[in-house]
């Protein structure tokens, strides 16, 4: 919901939560469902902004780069995060001053012999 815009603030986060099949499922008779609910947006956001999938400022939460990839992808967080360490350590690895050098990386070599 953060990373798509719907919801960017705690109240709003609280309001999209609750119209969520899991909240209609998700009761206690100890505990309220606000409370539950809560409980769960502190665990998840707490989650994105140590992975930084989002960030927060001002009370106001911001998708990352990482978040806005991993969203349009709709590949999950440990496979987000996986795609984006290999990216990381492949751009450690290579030199890519500009496209020729990346599309000689990508094209296969030509056979003269043929």
């Amino acid at each position: 919901a953060i990373c798509s815009g719907i919801a960017l603030e705690d109240d709003s986060l609280m309001a999209f939560a609750k119209t969520t099949l899991m909240a209609s499922q998700w009761t206690d008779e100890r505990t309220t469902l606000s409370d539950n609910i809560r409980f769960l947006i502190k665990q998840c956001t707490d989650y994105l902004l140590e992975k930084l999938f989002v960030n927060r400022e001002d009370g106001v939460f911001s998708a990352t780069q990482l978040g806005t990839a991993a969203l349009v992808s709709a590949l999950g967080a440990e496979d987000s995060l996986a795609v984006f360490a290999d990216l990381s350590q492949a751009q450690r690895s290579l030199s890519l001053d500009n496209e020729l050098h990346m599309l000689y990386l990508v094209s296969s070599a030509i056979s003269f012999y043929r």
